[in-house]
C-alpha cells in the first residue's frame, strides 16, 4: 500500500514540477521521491519508473486522443517508427526511464549522505 502511495506521489510531484520546470522535471520527481525513501534500490526504481510511465503515458494518450492521433502520426513518421500509438509507448518508457533514474539517483545520494555504503 506504501508503494502504491509513493508511485502517487511521484505522479504529484512530477505534475507540479512540470509547472515550474522543463521535460526533465520527471527526473526530479523521481529523485525526491528516491532521496526521501529507505527501500532498496530496485524499488526505489520500480516505483519512480512506474510513477513516470503513468504521468507520461497518460499525458501523450490523452493528447493524441485530443487530436485523433494526428501529431502522433505525424511523429512515428518522422521517427520511424510505425504508427502513431508506437508513439505513445515510447514516450510511456522514456518517462519512466527518466524518472526510474532519478529514483535512483537519489536513493544512491541517500545512501551516500548516510553512510550507508561500505
Amino acid at each position: 500500500m506504501k508503494n502504491i502511495f509513493l508511485v502517487l506521489i511521484t505522479i504529484a510531484l512530477g505534475w507540479a514540477f512540470h509547472q515550474l520546470l522543463p521535460w526533465w522535471a520527471i527526473a526530479v520527481a523521481g529523485f525526491t521521491v528516491g532521496v526521501m525513501n529507505d527501500k532498496t534500490g530496485w524499488t526505489i526504481f520500480a516505483i519512480s519508473f512506474l510513477g513516470g510511465a503513468i504521468l507520461w503515458g497518460g499525458k501523450s494518450l490523452w493528447m493524441n486522443q485530443l487530436n485523433d492521433g494526428i501529431l502522433a502520426d505525424k511523429m512515428a513518421q518522422l521517427f520511424g517508427v510505425g504508427s502513431g500509438w508506437m508513439m505513445v509507448l515510447i514516450t510511456f518508457l522514456v518517462g519512466g526511464l527518466f524518472a526510474g533514474l532519478g529514483g535512483i539517483s537519489g536513493w544512491s545520494l541517500r545512501r551516500v549522505l548516510f553512510g550507508l555504503v561500505s
